[in-house]
Parts: C-alpha cells; sequence; structure tokens
C-alpha cells in the first residue's frame, strides 16, 4: 500500500463524490417546465440509478474485498412503451437527456468503486459510510425537484402510541 493511501482516498474520493454532485445538479436542470416528462418517468430513472448506487454501496462496504471488479452498466433509456402520453419530439428530448445526465453519474459512481482497492488505498468504514450517507442525500434532493416534498398532514396515530411518545417527550 501506499504510505499516504488514506490521505490519496480522501483527496480522490472528495474529487468524485463531489462530481456526482455536480451531475446530479444536472439532472435536477431536467426538473424545469421545458421539459416534458411524467413522475412515473422520472421515478424509473431513479430506480435504475439506485440499483447501480446499492450495488457500489455494497462493494464499498465489503471489508474482504481487495480490489473491486464490479463495473456498473451504463443505463439505457426508459422503453418508449412505458412512455406516459404526450408529444413525442419533446419526451425524446427528455428522455435523451434523462440517460445522458444520469450515465455521468454511473461513471463517477465507477470511478468510485476504483478506489475499492486496498493495495493502493486504505480507508475505514466510517469514510465509506460519509461517503453513501451524501450520495443518498443528493439522490433524494434531486428527486424531490421532480415530485416535491409534499405537503404535511397529521395522521391518526392509536391512543397507546400517542401516548408513550408523550412520555418520552415529557421525560426530555
Amino acid at each position: 500500500m501506499h504510505p499516504n493511501g488514506r490521505a490519496k482516498f480522501q483527496q480522490l474520493a472528495t474529487e468524485r463524490v463531489n462530481r456526482f454532485r455536480n451531475c446530479m445538479l444536472l439532472v435536477i436542470n431536467l426538473s424545469d417546465f421545458r421539459y416534458k416528462w411524467d413522475l412515473v418517468e422520472v421515478q424509473w430513472y431513479f430506480r435504475e440509478l439506485r440499483s447501480r448506487y446499492d450495488v457500489m454501496a455494497e462493494e464499498m462496504k465489503n471489508r474482504k474485498i481487495i480490489r473491486s471488479n464490479v463495473y456498473l452498466e451504463p443505463m439505457q433509456a426508459m422503453p418508449i412503451s412505458q412512455w406516459s402520453h404526450g408529444e413525442l419530439a419533446i419526451k425524446e428530448r427528455f428522455h435523451a437527456l434523462m440517460v445522458s445526465r444520469m450515465n455521468r453519474a454511473i461513471n463517477v459512481m465507477n470511478l468510485l468503486l476504483n478506489l475499492v482497492n486496498r493495495n493502493v488505498y486504505s480507508y475505514g468504514m466510517q469514510e465509506v459510510r460519509q461517503i453513501l450517507l451524501y450520495m443518498n442525500r443528493v439522490m433524494d434532493i434531486t428527486m424531490s425537484h421532480f415530485a416535491g416534498i409534499g405537503n404535511f398532514e397529521f395522521k391518526e396515530v392509536d391512543e397507546s402510541a400517542q401516548e408513550g411518545m408523550e412520555q418520552v417527550m415529557m421525560s426530555r
């Protein structure tokens, strides 16, 4: 292992995670009114991205791996048969841009997987957790630009659960 393996890991990981954030900022731009999309379509792309994120996360958390051989495949466009109704040309532009921008993010995730090389880099689970939590937050924030955050509303709670919650709050 290189003597500066931890410092190099942190430097490269920081750069790559920030590149991931920048890619997702470009995805946020697609939530603009100029593009025609349906929430079902956007959710499809985020499920595809999330599945790749999950593979990356498992690989990064696996302490037994010396060097990762995982490669995250690029995303393909959602099948046209699943698109919501609308003007095809406008929809095609949205889908082409979404695929392009999501694939930029996937490329960065592959670069992060390159850091899972314990012969060169040194890192701990705390650093991996920080990376994954931040990336997860970025994806959630990005999705919220399409889906919104919803309105607050009170939910019915059963009486015993409510009393237990009140006791916890009173004891603080």
